[in-house]
């Protein structure tokens, strides 16, 4: 059978974006004809995804709030940063109206804090993961289904009740 021996020039943790010499021995420990080749090996970082809710419509007056869930981290860490963009910026190129930051121990569910709308309209939300030494960053971008939500004004009714009976000097009710 033929030996193969593995030999890594830089040897340390495996970082995202490092570069390693590898270098593969072939033939027998006894045989000094042996051949060697040297290769670069680049460690790429995991690709995590991030999977959001399907939002739903809500009236002015109450607060909203996002999620999602990351997935196929490599133990992640760093953060994810929720943008809420406001009524009337539907391709979410103007300053957010409000911001949530989470910080990210692991691959799992995140939710941002809440934001009570002040005006009506339809709001988009973004959603970015700042990825660490072992992974990549990911993102939401505007527009993404199911990132928007509608704020409607609440309605309004009156409601009467049956008119009271009325004496009008004392002869009759009117």
């Amino acid at each position: 059978a033929t030996a193969r021996t593995l030999t890594l020039a830089n040897v340390g943790p495996w970082m995202n974006g490092s570069q390693y010499q590898v270098v593969l021995t072939q033939g027998s420990p006894s045989n000094d004809s042996k051949t060697s080749r040297t290769a670069t090996l680049t460690v790429s970082g995991a690709s995590p995804t991030l999977a959001t809710p399907v939002l739903s419509d809500l009236t002015f007056g109450m607060s909203l709030g996002d999620g999602v869930t990351l997935a196929g981290g490599y133990n992640p860490t760093g953060t994810l940063t929720f943008a809420l963009f406001g009524a009337g910026d539907a391709t979410c190129s103007g300053t957010p109206v409000f911001t949530s930051t989470v910080a990210v121990s692991g691959n799992g569910v995140y939710v941002s804090s809440t934001f009570t709308p002040t005006t009506v309209g339809t709001y988009q939300w973004t959603i970015t993961y700042s990825g660490d030494a072992n992974n990549n960053t990911a993102s939401v971008v505007c527009g993404t289904n199911g990132q928007s939500v509608t704020v409607t004004q609440a309605s309004q009714s009156i409601a009467f009740g049956a008119a009271p009976s009325v004496n009008i000097g004392g002869s009759g009710t009117v």
